[in-house]
């Protein structure tokens, strides 16, 4: 059976840690004359968390909480399945290296500082637990921003990210579960992945979410 052991995160290898070691992020480049910025040649924009809490009071006051969670959770399972795919064909077909770029990659973001915890994988026994701690989670705090009393846990594309992260790499339906959350007022933001199978009805929305029918 293909196994990663509960170290695969305990330290990252050089491949992955040189991106980490500096102050500054050198892998950025604006070019403010052609209204450019890009991240390891790779086009996009910035966007402050005041706008992010924006998008996300929007979302939830036109499609209500249920569709927003859903439309969030789906967005993130996408970006983490092909950021997955793109990973692993960089990376030689290495699941070790690529399960840990998402994170890495994501904090060069500015999306979240990472503390990778445990990840256990043994596709015989058919089991999987992985838990991951974010630290300053834009999307957390965005939303604690829009919804100042929230008490529930409001990092829903990370969520989706993770999930889609995992399955696309184990080829196995992954779920992820936030348990804290700096949206809610905790310290950090925990993740819990789990094989779909294994959880139960905790994970029941996300299992919804995509089935989710269309408005129309």
């Amino acid at each position: 059976p293909t196994r990663l052991s509960s170290n695969v995160f305990m330290e990252l290898p050089p491949v992955l840690a040189h991106y980490l070691e500096g102050g500054r992020n050198v892998w950025l480049e604006a070019a403010p004359n052609k209204g450019k910025l890009t991240l390891l040649n790779r086009p996009g924009i910035f966007t402050d968390l005041e706008t992010l809490a924006v998008e996300r009071k929007q979302l939830v006051e036109i499609l209500g909480e249920t569709r927003a969670r859903a439309l969030r959770y789906r967005l993130g399972f996408e970006q983490g399945r092909r950021d997955a795919a793109r990973h692993f064909a960089v990376y030689a077909q290495n699941a070790r290296l690529a399960l840990q770029a998402g994170p890495v990659f994501g904090q060069l973001q500015g999306r979240f500082m990472v503390e990778p915890i445990k990840f256990e994988f043994d596709l015989g026994d058919r089991r999987l637990y992985r838990e991951i701690v974010l630290h300053s989670s834009a999307e957390g705090l965005s939303h604690r921003m829009a919804f100042e009393d929230n008490r529930e846990c409001g990092c829903w594309t990370v969520t989706g990210y993770l999930s889609g992260q995992v399955s696309e790499i184990v080829g196995r339906h992954v779920v992820t579960v936030e348990t804290e959350c700096c949206a809610k007022g905790d310290g950090v933001c925990r993740f819990i992945s789990r094989l779909e199978t294994e959880w139960g009805a905790e994970a029941e929305w996300a299992r919804q979410a995509i089935l989710m029918e269309p408005l129309e």
